[in-house]
């Protein structure tokens, strides 16, 4: 069993007063169990002014987690906000690490060691990670190549669950990882979770009413660049289905139906010269593909049935929720923002604690018919993990 404790403050300037709230609300003399670790998430500057790392020194166990553009806690919701969300159980142990910078597309070394390093002194394998990627955009460094190693490291039978970090200003210098009060530009971060432990996953991106879209088969792809779609150039296929090339960038969601019926949804980032599309992630060939569309309607309202079905199904009673949502629906909702965190807080409501935390692209596994953790990078989706 886990035990979860959250705690917030908006205090960046007053380190002590930011920390010492924190620690008040955490109370860890009376909260503590055996072992425990936090997730910590908020904006860049509480990194910059040391609350992130005074936090972690007077917290005393692992920190880990991202910097995000707005949050939500059971008691607030918030976007110039940082959180600190324990994970304190006396029959779950935790192993935390951060890898080596990655600076090309060499990944492999530095994933494989972190999970070396997570994993040494334990007998038995982790029975979830929670994996924290960084945000890079070079060609082959892509998150989704970051969970693609871990799960060729762990051997692929291990659910991954997190997230990874997003701002809302300018410069990918403020999209980092957090570890232990430090900031991490291109390492990732990992929580591993040892015992008997039976955690719920879920996801949606869309309404079920916004997934009537025609399928068709990637039939020239390289890397994560689409370059034809059932025999044609990439921008002749968007033409007969009414859309432009420059039309899915950012703001459509396109969904890659994998050949082993998992599903994840992908955001365009940039059209070559040539009209082949580069999209957020590796593309498989041979793959069906389809495009969706994604208003503000659609994000409050998948959010909310999602987390509706999961409060009447009470797989929720006496644990708690963590959710991290893609930070396009942040943008997509614009000024009304608030609403999908709304929505999370009165439909889950009191006594369970949750956590919700926009994403610059979440980590989830998908649980095949077959038993099968197929783990995947996905966007534009909401994740929700129950432990």
């Amino acid at each position: 069993m886990i035990k979860i404790v959250t705690a917030y403050t908006e205090e960046i300037d007053d380190v002590e007063a930011a920390v010492s709230s924190l620690l008040e609300q955490l109370a860890p003399d009376k909260n503590l169990l055996k072992n425990s670790a936090a997730l910590v998430h908020g904006y860049f500057e509480f990194i910059e002014s040391g609350v992130v790392e005074e936090l972690h020194k007077r917290l005393g166990i692992p920190t880990i987690g991202t910097t995000t553009l707005a949050l939500g806690v059971s008691e607030t919701i918030e976007d110039m906000i940082l959180s600190v969300t324990i994970l304190t159980s006396d029959d779950i142990r935790f192993s935390s690490g951060v890898s080596d910078a990655v600076h090309s597309s060499e990944i492999a070394k530095p994933v494989t060691d972190l999970y070396k390093k997570v994993t040494a002194g334990f007998d038995a394998k982790p029975a979830l990670l929670f994996a924290f990627p960084p945000l890079l955009k070079g060609e082959g460094q892509g998150g989704d190549v970051f969970v693609a190693e871990l799960d060729k490291a762990s051997g692929g039978a291990i659910p991954l669950f997190g997230t990874l970090p997003v701002t809302n200003e300018s410069g990918e210098r403020m999209s980092v990882v957090i570890y232990e009060g430090k900031a991490y530009e291109s390492s990732m971060a990992l929580l591993a979770f040892y015992g008997d432990l039976k955690p719920e996953f879920y996801t949606t991106a869309v309404t079920e009413k916004s997934l009537q879209a025609k399928r068709a088969k990637i039939t020239g792809a390289k890397l994560n660049v689409i370059e034809a779609i059932n025999g044609m150039p990439i921008k002749k296929y968007l033409e007969t289905i009414g859309l432009s090339a420059s039309s899915v960038l950012y703001n459509i969601p396109i969904l890659i139906h994998e050949k082993d019926g998992s599903k994840v949804f992908r955001t365009g980032m940039k059209v070559h010269d040539n009209g082949s599309l580069i999209i957020s992630g590796l593309v498989p060939e041979h793959a069906e593909i389809s495009f969706h569309s994604l208003d503000d309607r659609d994000v409050v309202e998948s959010t909310g049935t999602l987390l509706k079905n999961i409060m009447e199904s009470k797989v929720a009673e006496n644990r708690g929720i963590l959710i991290n949502a893609c930070a396009s629906r942040f943008w997509i909702l614009g000024p009304k923002w608030r609403e999908e965190l709304d929505k999370v807080a009165s439909v889950i409501g009191k006594p369970v604690p949750w956590l919700f935390v926009y994403s610059g692209g979440e980590v989830f596994p998908s649980i095949l018919e077959t038993g099968k953790v197929a783990n995947h990078l996905q966007n534009f989706s909401v994740i929700v993990c129950v432990l």
